[in-house]
């Protein structure tokens, strides 16, 4: 519909293109959306000018306002309309039609089409004018000489004389040849008569005189002379076609038209159009009415709307459009329901009653809004009748304002209300005493801090008492004796002081109760007084305290001025450039004048003085600039400079918050010369820490080499037959051997912590692991002491963790040692924990709780510092150095960690370690329980309840269904009572030293009872009880761990025990041997399938006792070997003999033991070169050194494995047993 619509639209555009009318089309709001070349040329614009334009915006010509009006009816009312557009000189007067044409049903234009003026005159036929007689007083104005007007027929004179048209025909030379009586009648009254044969020239003439006799001046004003007005009018006449309705000098109106011929003659008719004139003006007048009233209710504020009798709008006003929420040509022509929606039924109804009672109606409604939106509104309708038709008038006055007034209002006068209630709790809280009296003097109001300020009685309602009572009471208590004696004259004094009050009547007044008031009183509305009275006894208590602080001050300031003339410190304080307060140490350290730096002086003047001879280098404006800026920023700076090139002195600047400037003054001169003493003795301490370090590196060596022959030696005498006299001895020299190495290496590791030397390696390990390892090597000295060594490893520690190893474990060694060191009886627990430490990384816990004999508070704050013990006495029961945990906390620092101990004397100590570690990936959580061991019932036996804590969390873990108990006696009924209801206990793990009922006799016990034959029986046991395996066979017991166990072997022997018995169980199979596993049977496996092959063992070692010492353990490995004393035999003992595994030490003669290991990987890399089949031989470095750089350049040298003097059997054997079967099985599989 709408293409539709906008197709008509262009059709019409472009058909009065072609029009030679003047043609337009406005739309709804009378802009114009096309006019034709006609139309543009009246105006002297171009087409595509007026597009969007109003009428107004192109000519401003008032008479042609009535077009205006005639466009509106016709775009209202739909109504054909003619007006008239009025010539400007340039054009004539123009008929314009106008017509409403809508090409949509919502969309309405307007279009005009311009004719003559006649032609619309000739439509209507207006009747004949009464034409005024001819003017006798004018002279006759005869014709030209000789001159005889052409014939006419009678008969069309006749004809023409009928006319109601003044007719007049001039020739070329402008003389009148013919008129009809029409024209004589026109021109009598200001021509008189006149013959035929007349000029034009002279009949002009002739009107002028007669408009100046007849109006005077006003026609010379309105005209111009007579010759201007007479040429103009004989100008116009030039023209090929004059038409004008212009003024006739008796007051009436002519339309003159003139037409010039081909020949040059002229034919004037001129008609009497004063009663259309006074038509049109009439008609101009009411539309000039209409349009004033149009523009009031235009510009009202109040909505105002007319409605037809099919309740259709015929107008509304921009008010109303505004109010509505739409555009007033949308609204043109709609009903109610159009407009308003449900809401127009309501509306409907009540226009219905106005137009059908012209019932006058005034009422309070709401307007729904376009946009949703409400207004409150005042309607008012009234109803108009023309005779013909009924329309309801209408206004609608938005009174959200005023509800929005009523509502502050209303809110204004809670608000009030809420005020009023305020300020009276405000009076009644103020802590100042107010009292308001009435004109009559009578109290209206007095609040609680009045009754106090003068002790009046709480519960006594002064409120509506006279004033007068209320003097009497202070009277009687004689706090008016200064007024006077007489009563009547004092209340009387009173109240003239309370007539006599000023705008700021304010004074102060003590009364006999110790009281100080200000009194002020003040006039309120309606004559009332307010008297507010103020105790400001506390006020002049402070200020009597402030003045006699004020007098301490001044003696505190003589005591400051004092002390600053003793100080060894110069003081200059400063405010806005200028010194306001110095010392006299200032002038002394500065080597200035005194009156530089006296009061007075100025900051600038000092800084010249010193810059001048040089005190702040070569730049000193540079300086200058700067502090100037720190300055004005308000902040502290400090600078070290050479006064006069004989004091160093250290300059304090600091802002103060009182706005003044600081400076402090330090004579450094001394202080300069101790920090060059300071440097230099610095060089020579970090001269002496290298020699300590090279000293300690050499010691090192020196020291470890015969120490290793003193324990290799020790440890082969032990083995020899020796009685027990002769193996005390032996057993001494081992053990302080040991604890001789034990403090070397302390004092090595605490001077490489110590000098911040000591680097971490990362490698991965298992943190359980390494416990264990340190657990297992610290049991048997925790079995010596009858110590329960336990060890608890949370089931959140990651199986790997990157980092030191080796320093882990002497973390745990250390913290452990020590515990077990100072434990007499009781246990000793390792329990290992870790928390998530963000996105691959954990925090690792160590926590060492023993039940030795604690640490005393006052040592707990220096445990950790170097050669610190807690029993420091020359009577202490335990030896040591002190550096253990010195070494420990400095290792818990290189690791980035922290450490921390509580204890308690005689109760034992709690040592807590954590340590921040990467964690990889997890290998794999905790595997679950073979299936043929799944629901395994292990009872647990053990009278630790630590230790048996620990037992059945871990067997819990691992998937069994574990119970513990802390007797013998409780677990033999237990297991009793599982017989007895046919419940199968799979396996039994006990403590073989059980206090009470020991293990074996539980074991004994178990064993009695015929059914209990298949119950797997696992011992754990201290050290001591290790190898009495005839013990253990008698007693059927299928595995014995020693104490603490492995978390990975216990299990392993839980499940190889549990699944024996549920074999044996099933298929009555005889008994399966005990569980024993022992090292020496690996490494003579080992070492028989060496000797198959050659020469075993290939031994690099220069010192004789060494080589002993090496000798007497390969011997009794049984394994092939031979041993050379420098690194060149080495390398030729290895191309000769082609050894399993070569021990190389790494300090020798000719050829080292790194040279050697270089060697024979560069002999062993050529033959690989050169295509032939070769093992590299395992070659592990024996060394003194025990730091973990030395095991780095055994490593880079091409060594394999690393091994540390002194030597041990069970160590030397664990190594040799790691890598001859890699030889062995490589063989096999070539």
């Amino acid at each position: 519909m709408e293409e539709m619509a906008g197709e008509l639209l262009d059709i019409a555009c472009e058909r009065i293109m072609h029009l030679e009318r003047p043609a337009y089309i406005k739309d709804s709001e009378l802009r114009f959306v096309a006019v034709n070349a006609a139309y543009a040329r009246l105006f002297g614009r171009a087409p595509d000018e007026f597009h969007g334009l109003r009428s107004e915006d192109v000519d401003d010509v008032s008479d042609r306002r009535d077009v205006g009006d005639c466009e509106r009816r016709a775009l209202v009312f739909g109504t054909e309309e003619t007006a008239l557009f009025a010539g400007d000189g340039w054009f004539d007067d123009q008929v314009v039609v106008i017509e409403r044409f809508m090409p949509a049903d919502d969309r309405a234009f307007v279009f005009g089409l311009f004719g003559a003026w006649n032609e619309e005159r000739e439509a209507r036929d207006e009747p004949v004018l009464t034409h005024a007689p001819v003017r006798e007083d004018f002279e006759r104005i005869p014709a030209p000489p000789a001159f005889t007007p052409p014939p006419l027929d009678a008969t069309v004179t006749e004809a023409l004389d009928l006319i109601d048209i003044g007719l007049g025909v001039f020739d070329p030379q402008g003389r009148l040849v013919y008129c009809n009586a029409g024209f004589r009648v026109i021109y009598g009254e200001p021509c008189g008569h006149f013959d035929l044969g007349v000029t034009y020239r002279m009949l002009l003439e002739r009107i002028y005189d007669y408009g100046v006799a007849r109006f005077g001046d006003e026609i010379v004003q309105g005209f111009g002379t007579r010759e201007q007005w007479v040429s103009g009018r004989i100008e116009q006449a030039q023209r090929p076609h004059y038409d004008k309705v212009e003024p006739a000098c008796d007051g009436g109106w002519l339309r003159c038209v003139n037409r010039r011929l081909d020949d040059g003659s002229m034919i004037v008719l001129r008609l009497d159009v004063t009663a259309q004139k006074e038509q049109e003006l009439a008609l101009r007048r009411h539309i000039g009415e209409t349009e004033l009233f149009r523009s009031v209710l235009e510009e009202m504020p109040v909505a105002v709307f007319m409605r037809d009798a099919a309740h259709r709008l015929t107008f509304v006003n921009e008010a109303y459009a505004d109010m509505v929420g739409a555009p007033r040509a949308e609204l043109i022509g709609t009903t109610e329901a159009e407009v308003f929606d449900d809401a127009g039924r309501d509306f409907h109804a009540k226009n219905d009653d106005v137009l059908e009672n012209g019932t006058l109606i005034q009422r309070d409604d709401v307007l729904p809004r376009r946009d949703g939106s409400v207004l409150p509104i005042i309607t008012r309708m009234a109803r108009i009748d023309t005779g013909t038709e009924k329309y309801v008038v209408g206004s609608m006055t938005d009174v959200s304002m005023l509800k929005a007034r009523e509502a502050q209002l209303e809110e204004a006068r809670l608000e009030a209300e809420t005020l009023h209630r305020d300020v009276g709790s405000v009076l009644e809280s103020m802590p100042v005493g107010i009292l308001i009296l009435t004109p009559d003097l009578t109290i209206e109001f007095a609040n609680p801090a009045f009754h106090e300020i003068w002790d009046y009685p709480a519960e006594t309602v002064l409120a509506g008492s006279p004033f007068r009572d209320y003097v009497r009471f202070n009277f009687d208590r004689g706090l008016y004796a200064c007024y006077g004696e007489d009563f009547e004259d004092v209340f009387q004094r009173r109240v003239r002081e309370l007539c006599d009050v000023s705008e700021n009547d304010q004074r102060e007044v003590s009364i006999p109760n110790g009281k100080t008031l200000i009194i002020t009183a003040k006039n309120l509305s309606g004559g009332k007084v307010l008297i507010s009275y103020v105790d400001i006894s506390a006020v002049r208590d402070s200020e009597r305290r402030m003045q006699e602080t004020r007098r301490e001050l001044e003696r505190v300031g003589q005591f400051m001025k004092d002390a600053t003339c003793v100080m060894t410190q110069g003081l200059i304080v400063m405010e806005n450039d200028l010194i306001v307060l110095s010392n006299e140490a200032a002038a002394r350290i500065l080597h200035v004048p005194p009156e530089l730096v006296a009061h007075g002086g100025s900051a600038s003047a000092i800084f010249d003085h010193c810059a001048a001879r040089g005190d702040f280098g070569g730049d000193p404006e540079a300086l200058g600039q700067s502090w100037r800026k720190v300055i004005a920023d308000k902040h502290s700076f400090s600078h070290g400079f050479l006064a006069a090139g004989q004091t160093w002195v250290r300059m304090e600047a600091n802002f103060s918050g009182q706005g003044h400037w600081m400076f402090v003054l330090n004579d450094l001169t001394e202080m300069k010369r101790r920090e060059e003493e300071l440097t230099a003795l610095l060089a020579r301490s970090e001269a002496a820490d290298r020699a300590k370090s090279e000293f300690l590196a050499n010691m090192s060596h020196e020291i470890r080499t015969p120490m290793n022959g003193v324990l290799g030696m020790a440890e082969l005498l032990s083995r020899t037959q020796l009685d027990t006299r002769q193996r005390t001895f032996v057993d001494i020299i081992g053990k302080s051997g040991n604890a001789l190495l034990t403090i070397i290496n302390d004092i090595l590791d605490f001077s490489k912590i110590d000098a911040g030397q000591m680097k971490l390696r990362k490698a991965p390990f298992d943190p359980v692991e390494a416990v264990e390892d340190v657990a297992t090597l610290m049991s048997s000295a925790a079995a010596d002491k009858d110590i329960e060594l336990l060890v608890r490893c949370g089931p959140d520690v990651p199986q790997v963790v990157v980092g030191d190893a080796g320093r882990f474990r002497q973390i745990v060694t250390n913290l452990v040692g020590n515990a077990v060191k100072f434990t007499e009886m009781g246990y000793v627990l390792i329990d290992v924990t870790a928390e998530p430490d963000g996105e691959g990384a954990v925090l690792l816990g160590l926590r060492v709780e023993d039940t030795g004999i604690g640490i005393a508070g006052e040592k707990l704050d220096t445990i950790f510092e170097k050669f610190s013990q807690g029993d420091g006495s020359s009577t202490r029961r335990h030896d040591g150095t002190g550096l253990g945990l010195a070494i420990t906390s400095g290792l818990v620092d290189l690791f980035g960690g922290y450490i921390t101990v509580t204890s308690e004397p005689g109760r034992g100590s709690i040592f807590s370690v954590r340590l921040p570690m990467v964690a990889p990936a997890r290998s794999g959580e905790v595997k679950g329980l073979p299936v043929n061991v799944n629901g395994a019932r292990v009872l647990i036996i053990d009278d630790n309840a630590v230790s048996r804590g620990i037992l059945e969390e871990q067997a819990r873990r691992w998937g069994f269904d574990a119970f513990a108990t802390g007797s013998g006696e409780e677990a033999l009924a237990l297991l009793q009572a599982a017989a007895d209801f046919g419940v199968d206990v799979d396996a039994v793990v006990l403590d073989y030293r059980a206090q009470g009922m020991s293990g074996a006799d539980i074991a004994r016990a178990i064993r009695r009872e015929p059914r209990f034959d298949d119950l797997a029986i696992i011992f754990l046991t201290s050290m001591d009880a290790v190898g009495d395996d005839d013990f253990f066979s008698a007693l059927k017991v299928q595995a014995h761990l020693m104490k603490p166990a492995r978390a990975k072997v216990l299990r392993s022997a839980i499940v190889d025990a549990v699944r024996a018995a549920r074999i044996r169980r099933l298929s009555a199979a005889p008994d399966r041997p005990a569980i024993t596993s022992t090292l020496s049977a690996s490494v003579a496996s080992a070492a028989a399938q060496s000797q198959a092959g050659g020469l075993d063992v290939l031994v690099a070692e220069d010192n004789e006792v060494n080589c002993i010492v090496f000798s007497q353990i390969l011997q009794g490995l049984d394994l092939r070997f031979l041993i050379v004393n420098d690194g060149q035999q080495a390398l030729e003992a290895w191309r000769e003999h082609k050894p399993g595994v070569i021990l190389m030490d790494v300090s020798m003669p000719v050829m080292n033991g790194h040279q050697a290991t270089r060697a024979i990987r560069a002999h062993e890399g050529a033959a690989i070169a050169r295509g032939e089949t070769v093992e590299p031989v395992p070659i592990v470095g024996v060394t003194a050194h025990a730091h973990a750089a030395d095991r780095d350049l055994c490593f880079q040298s091409g060594m394999n494995d690393y091994l540390s003097k002194p030597l041990s059997p069970e160590m030397l054997e664990e190594k040799i047993g790691r890598w001859l079967p890699r030889k062995a099985k490589a063989s096999s599989t070539n």
